[in-house]
């Protein structure tokens, strides 16, 4: 039996989910979390298995244990402490932001002083972000969660990590109910598009804009649900929305609109969508098996995905109410490959 460490103290608790039930009562993986009070507060998971770990007490809890292989869910931050991990596990990292990875130091040092100065200068001089590169070059490999992430001619070795699966829910679809997932934000999302498009549509739709809306995004929102035809209605939010809220929205969706920029940035440094970095609409569309409209810019090769055409009401009354395949992400399946991926590493 392999034992393994799954490490998250950031960001992506969603996938820490994932791992945690793709790898429940395993006959060949033993893992142990360490989580932040952050990660812990948002996972409904307890037991000796999991331990809070911040990343000033990482190094203590995890000292004395032996593990064949420490997964880092998320590496943006205190590469000081995980730059250690590296050296004394044979540890392996999730990859988010593939140009943030290969970024030149050059590169990183003047993205310090772009923006969020204070943020930035604190991983400079405290959390090692100039450790950067040897943090990913100790790393055994980088785990990549989209198999259709271009990795030619990448500096560091890349292995697909099975880690989205569909839910085994019983959905209570909602007639001509559109879902525009994730937080409202114009930086990572066209949502300018939405507003110009959706008050030209025929037929009695609802548009869920399933994410928090804030600043500039938000006030559109208002503005727009007061100027839209009867028959045309959307639901917005103005806080984080619940985990509850969020899962009966998704279940209840026909179609998922996806309006993903074509290129966001992490760190100041580039990134493009589909190419080297993944959108999380791709695992919420595997996750509640829901067809999903993306832009043309985003490369991706699977069934349910679909390019947006300029008629867009009539693109999503030709896909909505159509099986579709999400076998190859029926969850014993994902475990299955899960498991031979860890056991082999």
């Amino acid at each position: 039996m392999k034992n393994i460490a799954y490490i998250e103290l950031d960001t992506h608790a969603e996938l820490a989910t994932n791992f945690i039930e793709l790898t429940r009562d395993s006959q060949y993986l033993h893992v142990e979390y360490f989580f932040s009070r952050k990660i812990l507060d948002r996972i409904n998971e307890k037991g000796s298995h999991v331990i809070h770990a911040e990343a000033a007490t990482l190094l203590k809890e995890l000292d004395g244990r032996k593990f064949d292989a420490v997964i880092i869910g998320t590496a943006h931050r205190y590469f000081n402490v995980f730059e250690e991990v590296a050296r004394n596990y044979p540890t392996f990292i999730i990859a988010h932001n593939l140009n943030f990875i290969k970024a030149p130091k050059s590169d990183i040092f003047r993205s310090i002083f772009k923006q969020d100065r204070s943020f930035r200068i604190k991983l400079w001089l405290k959390e090692g972000l100039m450790k950067k590169d040897k943090l990913y070059s100790e790393a055994k490999s980088l785990f990549i969660l989209d198999e259709n992430i271009d990795e030619l001619q990448y500096p560091y070795e890349l292995k697909w990590l099975p880690l989205l699966f569909t839910k085994d829910i019983n959905q209570k679809v909602l007639s001509n109910r559109v879902v525009i997932p994730g937080n409202v934000d114009q930086r990572r999302r066209n949502y300018k598009r939405i507003f110009n498009k959706i008050k030209y549509f025929h037929g009695n739709y609802t548009f869920s804009f399933l994410g928090r809306a804030e600043g500039r995004e938000l006030d559109k929102l208002k503005r727009v649900s007061q100027s839209l035809p009867d028959h045309i209605n959307i639901e917005y939010y103005d806080s984080r929305v619940s985990n509850e809220e969020f899962e009966q929205k998704m279940q209840a969706a026909e179609v998922l609109w996806c309006p993903i920029q074509k290129e966001t940035k992490f760190f100041s440094i580039p990134e493009i969508y589909g190419k080297t970095k993944m959108s999380g609409n791709i695992g919420d569309a595997i996750k509640y098996a829901k067809p999903a409209i993306f832009p043309k810019s985003y490369s991706a090769s699977y069934s349910f995905i679909f390019k947006e055409k300029r008629d867009i009401e009539k693109q999503i009354s030709e896909i909505k109410n159509k099986h579709y395949d999400f076998d190859s992400f029926e969850i014993n399946l994902v475990r299955r490959k899960l498991e031979y991926l860890l056991s082999n590493l």
